[in-house]
């Protein structure tokens, strides 16, 4: 399927852009495919400023390509309940989490953990997390996921010029160990 990631797809080779985004779901289960979206939806208006990504979870083995990057933005649906339409924020290696590394599935933040401890590196990571609200199996999203999805983007517009607000801010540093 073109636009999900390979083993080698976005590693630092040659060519590869400033930033990674990194989009999570699965859009057979409904509003899962949030992440799918905002990647489709960013290809479109700047996909050749950007490394985009799809998958469906985390894994131990994106830490070594995440490591090699100077800027990662990570974008997945969620339930959370402070999470109004999307939250957008910055996240960084924490050795009190690895209890969230597991040889299957990462959450977010034990994937940079996870290329801190490996590889003496994380880059710099947002996260984008948005609302979604049906989940079961089904193709497309609910009408609320879908205008969350666009607000989500709107705020996101930096990332249009190979840029992100975040990458001027003191509070956002890369993380070496």
């Amino acid at each position: 399927m073109p636009g999900v990631r390979s083993a080698m797809s976005g590693s630092g080779e040659a060519g590869a852009k400033r930033i990674l985004v990194c989009t999570i779901g699965n859009p057979g289960r409904g509003d899962d495919g949030l992440g799918w979206a905002f990647a489709d939806a960013l290809e479109a208006q700047c996909g050749d400023t950007l490394d985009i990504e799809r998958c469906y979870q985390l894994a131990p083995e994106d830490a070594e390509r995440f490591a090699r990057r100077e800027h990662l933005v990570l974008v997945d649906a969620t339930v959370a309940a402070d999470v109004e339409t999307f939250r957008r924020r910055m996240i960084v290696p924490d050795d009190a989490n690895t209890a969230a590394i597991s040889s299957h599935r990462l959450d977010p933040v034990a994937a940079v953990t996870l290329a801190a401890r490996l590889y003496g590196r994380a880059p710099r990571t947002e996260l984008i997390e948005i609302r979604g609200y049906r989940f079961e199996l089904d193709i497309g999203l609910s009408e609320a996921a879908a205008v969350n999805l666009d607000l989500a983007l709107a705020a996101a517009a930096d990332l249009a010029g190979g840029e992100t607000a975040a990458m001027s801010r003191d509070d956002a540093p890369i993380v070496e160990s």
